[in-house]
């Protein structure tokens, strides 16, 4: 325990002297490396107060030594490949080997002291600036938002009315159903009367035929005649009950031939609405994909990805750090300024493409570790480093989705002496670095929001 102890003492003394712009070697007392080690460029050196403290060597004791580039770089290679028409700057890039003591600045004003040329992994960085709000981009993306929203309104106004048919056609079919039932029981009582009436009229004419046959005996001539009208009377009733049988026959006939035609008319409006809700799906996800876009414009981002993952599986550190520009290594011959961020989380943690695209290169450098970089199918490059593990079968060429593994969050390369993380850069069209804060920035802020609570999104104001 007491080991333990002194080893995170003497671990926080270090972490405190290398804020200050110390090696680890020089916070130790201990002698460098030499001069083939050259000063690491992805660790931060003037930290903020949330950054963890950074790790600058001291440069080589030879003002003339240049940094050796890594094992698995050929002759004139350079990790971040040159971009046609822009100077070539990445993680390291080789130099002419120009005295800094007689080289100058050939654009200085007369008679000003000119500035000595710089030298170094990143002699070419262009200075830094900062990358501006890009408002056409937020113009375009609300205007296309209000037209999402006129046809999502559109929409829901064609759902309704179409369910207000199917209100109708719902109250008419239960009215016909209603009916043919009456009119089967009605027809079905006509059919028992008409029965009975007919037996009653056959027995009423057999009397009145056994009567006439019997006129001259004991039935007087009034009573055959009485016989001989009830007779006339019962014809003309169960004639009559034929004609409302008929009549009743006729309209359950009509009935139920009506009764098709109003069911198809129901499944024709029930399957209008599961259009337009299918429709209203798709405008609800379109305006969403548009809301996640406005946010990554308005947060500065200088590009948008739509199938954007954020690199790091849950759990990372938080709050995420805009280390983007920070200065690194100063007053050496690496002094630069970052061109990327820092995501830190615990070693092993799983990393993914943060979209689909095709491998290009898979490093293992002295600078960044190991690193894989991948060709999005945006256009940009991304370039990860420091990692623990690859991906089990990473190969160049490899076809990614988004969300692909490409291996764990790690120390390797100059982040030894540092929390592990990620250092992550995109470069559109493999050219000048952008920021990568602002885009991730709004994908993780929507990737906790939807861990925290799935069924509920907040929706951006246009």
């Amino acid at each position: 325990m007491a080991d333990r102890q002194r080893v995170r003492l003497v671990g926080a003394v270090v972490l405190a002297l290398m804020a200050t712009g110390l090696s680890p070697s020089t916070a130790l007392g201990l002698p460098l490396a030499g001069t083939q080690e050259s000063p690491p460029t992805e660790v931060p050196v003037a930290a903020e107060p949330d950054e963890v403290p950074p790790v600058v060597e001291e440069p080589p004791a030879d003002p003339a030594a240049v940094p050796e580039p890594p094992a698995d770089l050929g002759a004139g290679e350079s990790i971040t490949e040159p971009t046609p028409g822009d100077a070539t700057f990445g993680e390291i890039v080789e130099t002419d080997g120009t005295d800094p003591a007689t080289a100058g600045d050939p654009n200085a004003p007369e008679g000003e002291e000119p500035k000595p040329a710089r030298r170094g992994a990143y002699a070419s960085q262009p200075p830094f600036a900062p990358e501006p709000i890009l408002v056409t981009e937020i113009h375009r993306v609300q205007s296309e938002m209000a037209e999402v929203d006129d046809a999502l309104a559109e929409t829901t106004a064609k759902i309704e009315e179409a369910r207000e048919q199917q209100a109708e056609y719902t109250r008419k079919l239960t009215a016909l159903r209603v009916r043919i039932d009456n009119t089967e029981d009605r027809v079905e009582e006509a059919q028992e009367v008409l029965g009975q009436r007919a037996i009653a009229g056959f027995v009423a004419n057999d009397v009145a035929e056994s009567a006439a046959a019997l006129a001259g005996e004991a039935i007087e001539y009034d009573a055959i005649m009485e016989l001989e009208t009830r007779e006339l009377l019962l014809s003309a009733v169960v004639e009559a009950d034929g004609d409302d049988l008929e009549t009743l026959e006729k309209n359950l006939a009509r009935y139920q031939s009506d009764l098709p035609q109003l069911k198809n008319g129901a499944e024709r409006v029930s399957r209008s609405i599961d259009g337009f809700i299918q429709r209203a799906a798709e405008l609800e996800q379109e305006r969403d994909q548009l809301a996640f876009e406005l946010d990554v414009w308005k947060a500065g981002s200088a590009d948008f990805v739509a199938e954007l993952r954020f690199p790091i599986l849950w759990p990372y550190d938080l709050p995420l750090i805009n280390s983007y520009g920070f200065a690194r290594a100063p007053g050496t011959i690496d002094e630069h300024w970052h061109e990327g961020i820092d995501l830190f989380a615990p070693v092993g943690t799983p990393l993914i493409a943060s979209e689909g695209g095709v491998i290009t290169k898979i490093g293992n450098g002295r600078l960044g570790g190991l690193t894989v970089t991948f060709m999005g199918d945006s256009g940009n490059r991304w370039y990860y480093a420091h990692l623990h593990t690859f991906a089990p079968n990473l190969a160049v060429g490899q076809r990614l989705g988004v969300g692909d593994p490409l291996g764990t969050v790690g120390k390797s390369g100059n982040a030894q002496f540092t929390p592990a993380h990620l250092h992550l850069e995109i470069r559109p069209n493999g050219g000048r670095p952008i920021n990568p804060y602002p885009m991730l920035k709004v994908a993780s802020d929507r990737e906790i929001a939807e861990r925290l609570n799935p069924d509920a999104q907040e929706p951006s104001e246009g």
